[in-house]
Order: structure tokens, then C-alpha cells, then sequence
């Protein structure tokens, strides 16, 4: 792998993790408390600029209540990463919608126009 590829490999594996959190509504802090390391390094791992080893991912995926295979699904896919980054994104969304009406109505929105 060149230094470029492991880059972007690095920055989706990140941005899985930033999305995760973000949707649970975790501070990196919480997540640096985890692994014992400093916010700065989830910072860090979340920008791709560093790696994250594999026992740290491990426990983070048992902190953010996901498989490890998360971070790792259609990374080798473009078009696929994209479409799941971008539910992750609307998925949080939803989830800040605090209107719980607002977010009823959406819900059953999305469920009449996806049985078609």
C-alpha cells in the first residue's frame, strides 16, 4: 500500500468512527477516556492523520456497540462508502431532530415511500 492509500484508508476508517460518535452524542474526550489517550489523538485518528491500532478499534467498537467489521464495510467500494457515509449522516440527523412530532412524521414519511 502506498502512503497515499493508507492515508484514505486511515481517513475512512476516522470518519466512521467521528460518524459513530456523533450519532451516539459522544465527546472525543469520552472515547480518549476509553483508550486512555488524549482528545487530540481522537482527533487524530478521526482525521485520518494517524492509525489506529487494532485493540483500540476493538474497544471501540464495543464502546460505540458495533462490529469491527463497521469501520472496514465497502472501504474498497467508493460509490458503496459513500452511500453508507452518507445514511450515517442522515441518520444523525434524524436522531438531533428534538421535535419527537417532527421526527414521527419523517418516520412514517420514510416508511409510505419506501413501500412502493
Amino acid at each position: 500500500m502506498t502512503k497515499i492509500a493508507i492515508k484514505e484508508f486511515n481517513k475512512k476508517i476516522g470518519y466512521r468512527l467521528y460518524l459513530r460518535r456523533k450519532i451516539l452524542k459522544l465527546s472525543q474526550r469520552k472515547i480518549a477516556e476509553l483508550l486512555n489517550v488524549s482528545p487530540q489523538s481522537i482527533q487524530n485518528y478521526e482525521s485520518g492523520k494517524n492509525s489506529l491500532n487494532i485493540f483500540y478499534l476493538y474497544k471501540i467498537a464495543i464502546f460505540l456497540g458495533v462490529d469491527v467489521n463497521y469501520f472496514f464495510q465497502d472501504i474498497n467500494d467508493s460509490d458503496k462508502f459513500a452511500d453508507s457515509n452518507r445514511m450515517q449522516e442522515l441518520l444523525k440527523k434524524f436522531v438531533a431532530i428534538k421535535n419527537k412530532n417532527v421526527a414521527k412524521n419523517l418516520e412514517a414519511l420514510i416508511l409510505c415511500l419506501s413501500n412502493d
